[in-house]
This record gives structure tokens, sequence and C-alpha cells, in this order.
């Protein structure tokens, strides 16, 4: 849930958020595309 309020805040871009979390890119988008979170282009 972490990664879905960062990304939602837009106060970090993706490498961020993933570098934060310790996760990949691609991991990141699939847990947010599972969670229902539209992803900006």
């Amino acid at each position: 849930m972490v990664a879905e309020t960062l990304y939602r805040e837009q106060q970090l871009g993706v490498n961020e958020i993933a570098q934060r979390l310790r996760i990949s890119k691609v991991t990141l988008y699939k847990y947010l595309r599972h969670r229902g979170v539209i992803i900006h282009a």
C-alpha cells in the first residue's frame, strides 16, 4: 500500500519509489495494475 500511496501522491517518480522500496520498476507497475491504479503515461 505504501507504493500505491507514493504513486498517487505524485511526489516521487517511479524510479525513486522503486529504489525506496527496493523493488524493480516492473514489480511496481505490476502491483499498481493489480490494485487497479491508473498508470500515467
